[in-house]
């Protein structure tokens, strides 16, 4: 067991030499055969598992950079892309395994119906009074949580008021509500292309046990399959639905699969919007002028890579809950926010009202969507679907407006989907059980799958890192099932020596003084104050305003539906065994 808790720790192997030299452990060929063991039972269990309950997967891209240091004819320095898979096992008694045939029926008579403007108009007009209350319980919390208003001592702090408001669809917590997942052997098979995809599907059901004529038939006719990933992932996948349309069964048309993008995703799309729309310049009062305020530099262009997520989605904290400070101050007529104890929680839902009403809408735009992102944030933490379905149609019209065709097609798909060609029952398993995972069960502690994937390509490529002349893809590949296996391993074995002095997560630095800085800075400005004769020198696009426009939003509609609409067989031959 130690032998394999330090291959978990990832010891050199000069390390592991001396170790097992003193008799403290195997040596390193044991303990890379005791690992291959490890994933081939973990396969084993696999099988098992998808042979008795319902069960989907994602898979994502995973680069390595391989290190010549002499380099030769048989020895250069390379970069080449893989794939890493994942297998989710659903083992709640209560879930209901939707129909495939009933599936696939509903799909086929759906598939000439179309969502109009109208329809997406009336989904938000549905969904605004919940939003509306996520929006005033955000603002409230925002004074609760301030220092200076010390809600600890106040003397209403116990008031129903400051409850969040109830999730809508909330999924369950608890330990036997943990999220059951398995490795795949990752594989040297790129996915970025749709024949890589055709690839790495194959893989993937040859690892299963369904590579056989037999298999195959039995995987597509009983099977409805969830996948997840990127929105490059999903389009490659229906691409090839949709090229395959005519082939000669279900298994070769893959009409047992249901793609799903993942959320993470998502909202890092939604960050990339934030950015480009209230960017601005230094002079202004927009997220420009925060960065080179409070020194964080690297937000000054996107990336998808490193922390930029990470950075940005603090920064949007900070400079809303500074702005919205501020408001709070302005619209009270105080000059601190300690000035509002003396308020009962009736007069700060007026004043909170007022918040939403006049200074968190179309006049006041980055108000406004900056709590809109707090709602998806919180409602992906808390495990609260019935939200996320609430705001698809606002996160439509901000992709729309926003210039990202991407996403705006996947959140239309979605919208479709949920509205037309899934039936009840795959609505309900897709919402409670493919978007959001929980790996331990506790509450807050939700996240999306295509960010559960991403972890697991970091335990790949990073905290169980295989390094050396001999750490092949197929050494790679032979490890990646154990990985699970590793991870538990190495909590049982710290928990057991008592490692509580070392934490497995930093400590998230105070964000008081970033906070009053940018809410000092609101205040000096004016910002949310009329002052006659001021004009502004440029003014911001509205993303969601423009998205909102029926003529456009009737052409994205037209544009989404003329690239979706093919004739599809239904003949079922195969090819004998």
């Amino acid at each position: 067991m130690m032998s394999i808790y330090f291959r978990g720790c990832g010891i050199a192997t000069v390390a592991f030499n001396t170790l097992n030299a003193f008799g403290f452990c195997m040596n390193q060929k044991w303990v890379y055969d005791a690992v291959s063991h490890i994933g081939e039972t973990a396969h084993n269990s696999l099988r098992k598992d998808i042979s008795a309950y319902p069960w989907f997967g994602s898979h994502d891209n995973l680069n390595r950079k391989h290190t010549a240091h002499e380099q030769r004819l048989d020895n250069q320095r390379t970069f080449e892309s893989g794939t890493a898979g994942t297998i989710y096992v659903i083992k709640d008694p209560a879930v209901i395994r939707p129909d495939p045939l009933a599936v696939r029926t509903q799909m086929r008579m759906a598939s000439r119906e179309r969502l109009s403007a109208l329809d997406i108009l009336m989904k938000d007009d549905e969904a605004s009074p919940r939003i509306t209350e996520h929006l005033l319980h955000h603002v409230i919390s925002v004074l609760t949580e301030a220092a200076t208003f010390d809600f600890a001592s106040y003397s209403f702090a116990d008031d129903p008021l400051f409850q969040a408001p109830k999730p809508r669809i909330q999924l369950p917590t608890g330990p036997e509500h943990a999220t059951v997942s398995y490795l795949l052997n990752t594989v040297k098979i790129e996915e970025a292309s749709y024949e890589g995809n055709v690839k790495v599907m194959r893989e993937w059901e040859r690892q299963l046990g369904f590579d056989k004529p037999g298999e195959k038939q039995r995987l597509a006719q009983n099977t409805t399959l969830v996948w997840i990933g990127d929105q490059l992932t999903v389009s490659r996948l229906r691409g090839i639905q949709r090229f395959r349309c005519e082939d000669d069964n279900a298994y070769e048309r893959l009409e047992h699969i249901v793609t799903q993008f993942g959320w993470f995703h998502g909202v890092v799309a939604l960050l990339h919007s934030y950015h480009s729309e209230y960017y601005g310049t230094t002079s202004g009062r927009g997220l420009a002028f925060a960065i080179e305020l409070l020194g964080r530099r690297n937000l000054k262009n996107t990336s998808v890579q490193g922390l930029f997520t990470h950075d940005m989605d603090e920064l949007l904290s900070h400079v809303g809950v500074a702005s919205l400070r501020d408001v709070w101050c302005t619209v009270a007529k105080v000059s601190c926010l300690s000035e509002l104890r003396t308020r009962t929680p009736v007069e700060l839902k007026a004043l909170a009202l007022h918040v939403v009403k006049d200074f968190a809408s179309t006049q006041a735009m980055f108000n406004r969507d900056v709590l809109e992102y707090f709602i998806i944030r919180d409602a992906i933490k808390s495990g609260d679907v019935g939200t996320l379905e609430d705001m698809l149609p606002r996160l439509f019209f901000r992709f729309a407006g926003g210039r990202s065709p991407n996403y705006r097609d996947e959140v239309i798909g979605l919208m479709h989907s949920m509205c037309c060609e899934w039936t009840p029952a795959l609505k309900d398993y897709v919402m409670k059980y493919c978007w959001l995972a929980n790996t331990t069960g506790r509450p807050d502690s939700f996240l999306p799958f295509d960010q559960l994937q991403e972890h697991n390509v970091r335990d790949l490529k990073y905290t169980f890192e295989s390094l050396g002349p001999h750490a092949t893809w197929e050494l790679l590949g032979r490890m990646s099932a154990a990985i699970p296996c590793l991870r538990q391993l190495k909590d049982h074995i710290e928990a057991q020596f008592n490692h509580y002095f070392r934490g497995k997560s930093h400590t998230t630095p105070a964000a008081e003084d970033d906070i009053t800085k940018l809410s000092q800075a609101f205040h000096d400005s004016k910002v949310h104050l009329h002052v006659p004769g001021r004009i502004a020198k440029n003014k911001l696009a509205n993303f969601v305003g423009d998205g909102c426009d029926t003529i456009k939003m009737d052409k994205d509609i037209d544009s989404f539906y003329d690239r979706r609409e093919c004739e599809r067989a239904t003949g079922e031959v195969y090819d004998s065994e």
